[in-house]
């Protein structure tokens, strides 16, 4: 299944038979850029990338960036590839929790909404408290469990959630 932005343009680039070079240059990006979009290691900065790609492979910009996506790309963009890493994890440990159930697609998406504040929350909380853009080394259990309560939505705990959810 295709379901990250570099999995999806890596496919869409064979379909087609072109070399990561010649997409490229469609694109106007170096080289070195798209492949950092293929490996995942770096998201589009200019949103004019996005159309570009929907529009020479016919696809909606919608498929080719989901709010996981967006999430990674944001800590990316914000805190550079330490928050990239940081941001995957929380993605990757949050998905082999729900393992085995789903969430509707407006549940998953306001999960991603909700990770993402809750991640931006941290990241102000470490800046506050040791200073600095990138966080702290070492555990930021508390942080996490205070900027967790703090971003909580009013209806937390009261909200109905898919039948699939409600079940782990």
């Amino acid at each position: 299944m295709l379901s990250e932005f570099k999995d999806k343009i890596r496919y869409l680039r064979e379909q087609k038979d072109l070399t990561q070079r010649q997409l490229a240059e469609v694109l106007g990006v170096s080289l070195r850029s798209y492949v950092s979009y293929e490996n995942g290691t770096s998201y589009p900065k200019d949103s004019t990338i996005y159309q570009k790609l929907a529009e020479f492979y016919g696809v909606t910009t919608d498929f080719l960036i989901n709010e996981r996506d967006q999430f990674v790309a944001d800590a990316l963009d914000k805190y550079g590839y330490r928050g990239r890493i940081q941001a995957q994890r929380i993605l990757n440990a949050t998905e082999a929790l729900c393992a085995g159930g789903s969430l509707s697609e407006e549940d998953e998406e306001a999960f991603y909404r909700h990770m993402a504040k809750i991640f931006e929350r941290v990241k102000s909380l470490n800046r506050q408290r040791y200073g600095g853009v990138g966080g702290v080394q070492g555990s930021s259990t508390g942080s996490c469990s205070e900027a967790a309560r703090a971003s909580r939505p009013p209806d937390w705990g009261t909200r109905k959630h898919s039948p699939e959810f409600s079940t782990f």
